[in-house]
């Protein structure tokens, strides 16, 4: 038979290493210079992030910092069609548009529009304006192209002469009469609570012992990848991560391709006061 006393010091012990693994470390800025950091798997990486791509910086120390690039980097939601007649021409989504902007309401920059064919012709006055699909809107305004080459920017029209988004659920409603039969569809970025078979949260994940820093570059047919190295500048109190392309031998040419690389890992998190920054490093 145990006795109670030993079984009140295992319980003790016990107490203790489950104590410790949720104790918070940081990182040692008075050892090496260098950091070690750990490449994440793929599944490690942060879910329902729409990062590929693009370029990017990402430190990620706490669920507010997940939250926060959640909404900024929100992946864009499934379109939706509807049907325009001569009873109704407003058009809803059956999800919430996310609001991108950070204006606390549902704008014309939060909707993505695109009528059935390849451009979209109304009258204004006595002037007829041709659009081209989809509507993506800048600052307020449609853009308008020439029909000939260099096709620059022609003139812009602000979104509502075209229609208006209710703030607060984001119907659309056009102002101008649209043909009955013509297919509308929508389209908006949206948070997920499940994302590519990953669940959106990140609760679980143990922050007092690791920070996660992602990196994007974006580059021509000679990108490869980029390397990196961490490092710590205690005069500052940073932590550094030094970042420079690796790129074929530009003198024999490259395709003319877009090409991004992405890359995510974890350190230890830094002690308070420090701050992690990007720096790029220039290959001589």
């Amino acid at each position: 038979m145990i006795s109670s006393r030993l079984i009140s010091i295992i319980l003790i012990l016990l107490i203790f290493i489950f104590q410790g693994c949720d104790k918070e470390v940081f990182l040692n800025v008075r050892g090496s210079k260098s950091v070690t950091f750990i490449k994440l798997t793929e599944m490690q990486i942060p879910p329902c992030l729409r990062y590929s791509g693009i370029g990017f910086n990402m430190v990620i120390a706490d669920n507010k910092d997940y939250e926060h690039l959640r909404r900024k980097y929100a992946p864009q939601g499934e379109y939706e069609s509807f049907l325009a007649s001569e009873e109704d021409n407003s058009f809803q989504l059956s999800y919430l548009p996310l609001d991108t902007d950070g204006d606390d309401k549902i704008g014309a920059t939060d909707i993505i529009i695109n009528l059935s064919g390849r451009s979209f012709t109304f009258s204004l006055g006595n002037e007829e304006i041709t659009i081209g699909n989809p509507f993506y809107i800048v600052n307020d305004s449609i853009y308008i192209f020439k029909n000939e080459p260099p096709y620059t920017v022609d003139r812009k029209i602000h979104h509502s002469v075209v229609f208006d988004v209710n703030p607060i659920n984001g119907k659309v409603t056009f102002n101008v009469p649209l043909n009955p039969g013509i297919r509308v569809s929508l389209s908006a970025r949206r948070l997920f609570s499940t994302y590519e078979n990953r669940s959106c949260t990140m609760e679980e994940f143990n922050f007092s012992r690791a920070t996660i820093i992602g990196k994007g570059i974006q580059g021509d047919g000679c990108l490869n990848g980029f390397d990196k190295e961490i490092s710590i500048d205690n005069t500052n109190k940073q932590i550094v991560y030094t970042w420079w392309k690796d790129e074929d031998d530009r003198s024999q040419g490259c395709n003319l391709i877009a090409k991004g690389y992405e890359s995510w890992i974890r350190i230890i998190p830094p002690p308070l006061g420090y701050e992690i920054v990007f720096e790029e490093r220039i290959l001589e």
